[in-house]
């Protein structure tokens, strides 16, 4: 509008310049008169023979003559006019103007006609344009438009109109026949007919002039050619030429009238052909204002099927009420390659609100209310959320995605404005980035983002590692956090609100390490704070989706740093924030121990990441909820008049929750946290309730709380000046943790530490958090058993990312492999590293026995082999890794038994195996430590060749020792003896063995053996002879003189075996003499070395015993 009213002043001054004459009124000046004058040569017009008067006869400039005129000239006419077929140049000036006017007029000039006249349109003829050229530059035309006599020359000779001629007296002060018109800066006022063109051609721009006050038009076009029929004498206009016309004032603001280019024009009349669009003056065209439109964040846009009855998938309430079945989010699964693995799934609308809680409607109808049209101007972008952010922008490969170019592009073409406006919200503000990233920024004007991740959110790594209600714990409305992790697992939006390496780049380390892993969670060897890299090695250890990461590494290289002209940033915070998740500890469950911590935020974005964006303008929503900031009174109040441009008259007073700068955002409470199989319910004074409702889902009814799960473990957020109360039940038997952390403006104070509560299958507490202690109700028959105090109450701020380190000192007498052959002592020294927050306990436990709390070095007696666990945990709760030791106590020595040969007499011929049972009932038997020894000699092997001692009595000795150490030995004396036999076997072995040199020698003593033997036998016989007929004759002797007068037979029998027994060892002594002088003989001759010599000498000397 300013612009505009600049344009019409300025033009005012340029026409005054033209109306208000230099001079002064009535001048007296002698004139030049040039009535019937012919041009033949080129002729100028100068100022000093001003004015030049045409009075009744007309004036023509000839074919190749130019008439100059210069400027400050006045042409003064009257019943005349001007016919150029050569060339006319009128260059005047702003302030020396050339003048075409009436001979009546006296403004200019002296005054010719007496101070009685007056000038009128019509005074004079016109200038008319035969061919060649005429140019008027800063000149004016006005009184002209009068044919007086009805004719026009053409070639020297006068020619009466045609029927394309005109039936009146009325004509253009200008008229072109053919050649070039060109007129710029210059005035045509006060004329019948300003221009008129009325030949075959329309060879005539006019420029920056002022075409005014005309009495019938300002530009009369009848130009054109004609075809006519000789016989009938009609005719029909077969060309139709167009003047240019265009930046010229008509009188008015809405341009020049003409009745089917401009029908509504309150300037000059105009007809015919006509190009005046744009023209001086024109207001500025109203630009439809810019189009709306509202681009929502993850899951707010509602996804249906394609199908009859477009049944809802998301959020679909009716199935979120029913908590024990979650089959309904199936419907949302995604491939590997992040596509929907239903495809008639479609979005059909945003989420305007979830029963009473509003999230958009509130913010578009304070825009209607504005004047904005939902349909016309304001528009919804639904979209799936589920995609990469950067499909959803644009170019998605998956079929019949709904993007943000449509949008635009839709939007665009129903309003025909030339940009939008965008009001993002979360999610969509990456979408926005992503599509300006894509397609420039040149159909987006302002760019209004609410609390938009812009490098992401921890919240997300909760979502896929461990499940998340999507917000929905509301109402009684619940998305099983369990079933929503693995559908997540394959949704790309998921990962592209993942922190990015330009979030942990952040100089603060509550975002340079969003994730401490203190107990090597997927065994990779990192511990402690992750960076970057640590953390990509930690999604893929973990199984995330690694082709969908990469993909959002990508996307965030591009638009983490995007520069967008004249944002406004609205940022949420002020609310607690999941900023960190810990690792902590692996319990006995096999479960783990989780941690989290709070920072400044709005729930779910931390606030350094929203304030990523370098908006030319910032505002922060103390308070504001991530999911509701839209619906912000103070927001919907900034957002209107962002895009009305009135931010500079925004009044933020009104809203107490708008600040300017972050530091004035902050927030107070206590971080609760319970590590165990409890079941924990929060209530506040009104009754309202947060906590579990079954089947995995859960409900927030009280506002301010946060409430969080990761598997097990409960996070709370209890804000300052929340009477809450907090009621646990134990689901199984264990024992639970529990933290409560002061926070005051963002910062941790205190920590109160609860470690090993015992818990039952029904175990009740109640917690104030205010109170620091524990109501414990151990049996949960409702009666208090005790309060329980914190374990350690530390100061807050500095982190404990260091488990403390246990050392099992164990004492004793150390036998062999690690055996102790004495009871154990054991000793566990424990230690934190330095700033640390110290030791609390030391705990172990023996042979899988119940944890122990270790007050002292303590004893081990019995034998075997214990396992020795043990582990510290630290004043904050970081619990060491089970150690483990082994004790192997075994006191006792092995057993042997059953030992062969034992006290037996054995033949000097014979191999004897050693056989026994060696045993030890705690360490078992060193197999390779039993030891043979016969008469202190060590055996090889198990078997004992007796013809290499000598006969007799000898020791057998068997050594033994378990695995710890402790020995053992038997000792069992056996006899070695020879007969006969066994010596004839051992000649034989002699003489095979070399012993025996000749082979007459080994049969000359054998034979002499079997001599002997057959002796013995014959004896033998002999014996039994005499015994049975003993028996027959005290037979028939008790049968006739009865038993005692016949014990003389057996004296007289046991006489005769006295004799046979000293005649057989008689017979015997002199053989066994006979061979032992042969073998005297033999071993001089050494027939027999001296080793036979020895052994036969003493088998038959034992023979002859």
């Amino acid at each position: 509008m300013f612009v505009l009213r600049l344009r019409v002043l300025l033009l005012i001054l340029f026409t005054l310049s033209f109306l208000l004459p230099p001079f002064g009124f009535g001048r007296l000046r002698a004139e030049t008169n040039v009535s019937y004058l012919i041009i033949r040569t080129d002729t100028v017009w100068t100022k000093e023979g001003s004015p030049y008067v045409i009075d009744g006869a007309d004036v023509f400039i000839g074919a190749g003559s130019k008439l100059t005129i210069e400027e400050g000239v006045v042409v003064k006419i009257r019943r005349a006019g001007i016919y150029s077929y050569g060339e006319i140049d009128a260059r005047g000036t702003a302030e020396d103007p050339v003048i075409f006017t009436s001979y009546n007029d006296d403004t200019d000039g002296s005054d010719l006609a007496g101070s009685a006249s007056r000038p009128a349109p019509g005074d004079w003829g016109g200038i008319v344009v035969e061919s060649g050229k005429i140019s008027l530059t800063q000149t004016i035309v006005r009184y002209g438009g009068t044919n007086y006599d009805n004719s026009y020359v053409r070639g020297g000779i006068i020619r009466r109109n045609s029927a394309l001629a005109r039936s009146d007296d009325s004509c253009g002060a200008i008229i072109h026949w053919s050649g070039e018109l060109r007129l710029n800066r210059s005035l045509i006022a006060h004329n019948v007919i300003g221009i008129q063109s009325i030949g075959k051609n329309a060879d005539i721009e006019i420029s920056e002039s002022i075409i005014d006050e005309n009495v019938e038009f300002g530009i009369k076009n009848e130009s054109g050619e004609w075809e006519c029929d000789d016989e009938t004498g009609d005719c029909r206009k077969i060309t139709s030429p167009s003047i240019k016309a265009l930046n010229n004032w008509w009188g008015d603001e809405s341009g020049p009238s003409h009745p089917e280019d401009n029908p509504f024009g309150m300037g000059e009349k105009i007809i015919g052909k006509v190009e005046f669009d744009p023209w001086i003056g024109k207001p500025e065209p109203l630009k439809p204002k810019n189009p709306v439109i509202i681009v929502p964040g993850i899951i707010s846009s509602r996804l249906n099927k394609n199908v009859p009855g477009m049944p809802e998938v998301w959020p679909n309430l009716d199935g979120m009420m029913v908590l024990a079945d979650d089959s309904y989010l199936y419907d949302l699964d995604m491939n590997e390659a992040g596509w929907p693995v239903q495809t008639n799934i479609k979005p059909t609308d945003i989420l305007r609100s979830v029963g009473p809680m509003n999230i958009y409607d509130g913010l578009i109808s304070d825009l209607e209310q504005a004047g904005y049209e939902e349909g016309r101007d304001l528009f919804v972008f639904a979209y799936d959320w589920r995609l990469s952010v950067s499909w959803i922008a644009g170019g998605s490969p998956v079929p019949n995605t709904a993007t943000l170019k449509d949008k635009i592009d839709e939007a665009l073409l129903k309003t025909g404005a030339e940009k939008v406006d965008i009001i993002a919200h979360s999610m969509g503000g990456l979408v926005a980035k992503a599509y300006m990233h894509k397609y420039g920024k040149g159909k987006v004007d302002k760019f209004i983002d609410i609390a938009t991740p812009h490098l992401g959110s921890p919240k997300a790594l909760k979502m896929l590692m461990f499940g998340d209600d999507m917000g929905f714990g509301f109402f009684f409305l619940g998305a099983n956090q369990n079933t929503m992790k693995e559908i997540a697992q394959n949704m790309s939006s998921i990962f592209d609100l993942l922190p990015t390496r330009q979030y942990q780049s952040l100089p603060d380390n509550d975002y340079a390490y969003y994730v401490a892993d203190l107990h090597d969670y997927d065994n990779d060897g990192a511990k402690g704070n992750l960076d970057y890299e640590q953390m990509k090695g930690l999604f893929g250890n973990v199984g995330l989706n690694r082709t969908l990461f990469e993909r959002s590494e990508v996307l965030h290289q591009t638009i983490d740093r995007l520069d967008v002209d004249g944002a406004v940033n609205i940022i949420g915070c002020g609310k607690p924030t999941i900023g960190k998740i810990y690792l902590l500890n692996r319990e006995d469950s096999g479960k783990f121990e989780y941690g989290l911590k709070y920072i400044n935020g709005d729930g779910t974005v931390p606030l350094r990441s929203a304030d990523a964006l370098d908006a030319e303008r910032k505002y922060f929503i103390q308070g504001g909820e991530h999911g509701f900031l839209p619906n912000s009174r103070g927001v919907r109040s900034l957002a209107v008049s962002a895009l009305q441009g009135d931010l500079d008259s925004f009044d933020a007073g009104q809203f107490p929750s708008i600040k300017n700068a972050a530091a004035s955002c902050s927030f107070s409470g206590r971080a609760v946290s319970f590590h165990s199989p409890l079941e924990i319910h929060v209530y506040d004074k009104d009754g309202n309730h947060a906590g579990p409702v079954g089947e995995g889902a859960m409900e927030n009814d009280i506002e301010g709380l946060s409430y969080d799960l990761i598997e097990d473990n409960k996070f709370l957020f209890v804000p300052a000046g929340l009477d809450a109360l907090i009621e646990g039940k134990g689901l199984e038997q264990g024992s639970f943790n529990a933290r409560i952390e002061t926070i005051e403006d963002g910062e941790y104070k205190d920590l109160h530490y609860f470690n090993g509560i015992p818990l039952l299958s029904g175990t009740k507490i109640s917690l104030d958090p205010e109170a620091g202690e524990i109501d414990y109700d151990y049996d949960g028959d409702g009666k208090l058993e005790k309060t329980v105090r914190a374990d350690a109450v530390l100061p807050g701020g500095a982190e404990d990312l260091v488990k403390p380190a246990t050392e099992a000192r164990l004492s004793g007498t150390l036998g062999r492999d690690g055996w102790h052959i004495s009871p154990v002592g054991v000793e566990l020294a424990s230690s934190d590293p330095e700033n640390g927050s110290g030791v609390l306990k030391t705990e172990y436990k023996l042979d899988n026995g119940e944890w122990t709390d270790y007050t002292g070095p303590f004893e081990v007696e019995d034998e075997g082999i214990h396992e020795l666990i043990y582990r510290s945990t630290d004043k904050v709760g970081n619990v060491e890794e089970e150690k483990s030791a082994v004790i192997k106590i075994d006191t006792e020595p092995p057993v042997i038994a059953d030992v062969y040969p034992a006290d037996s007499s054995l033949l000097h011929s014979e191999t004897v195996p050693v056989l026994f049972m060696a045993s030890d009932a705690v360490s078992g038997v060193a197999t390779d430590s039993i030891s043979i020894y016969l008469d202190s000699s060590l055996v090889s092997g198990s078997e004992i060749d007796l013809f290499d001692f000598s006969l007799g009595t000898h020791t057998l000795e068997i050594a033994v020792r378990d695995q710890a150490g402790n020995a053992s030995a038997h000792k069992q004396d056996i006899f070695i003896i020879a007969t006969i036999a066994s010596s004839i076997s051992d000649i034989e072995r002699l003489f095979s063995g070399g012993h025996i040199k000749k082979e007459s020698v080994k049969s000359r003593l054998i034979g002499d053996l079997k001599k002997i033997a057959d002796f013995e036998e014959k004896y033998s016989e002999g014996k039994e002879g005499i015994g049975a007929r003993t028996e027959k004759a005290v037979e028939k002797c008790k049968e006739k003189h009865g038993i005692s007068a016949c014990e003389k037979i057996y004296t007289a029998s046991a006489r005769m075996e006295s004799v046979l027994n000293k005649l057989s060892d008689l017979r015997g002594r002199i053989i066994g003499k006979s061979a032992l002088l042969f073998l005297e003989v033999c071993r001089k001759l050494q027939w027999v070395d001296e080793f036979g010599y020895g052994i036969i000498k003493e088998n038959l000397t034992y023979i002859l015993m």
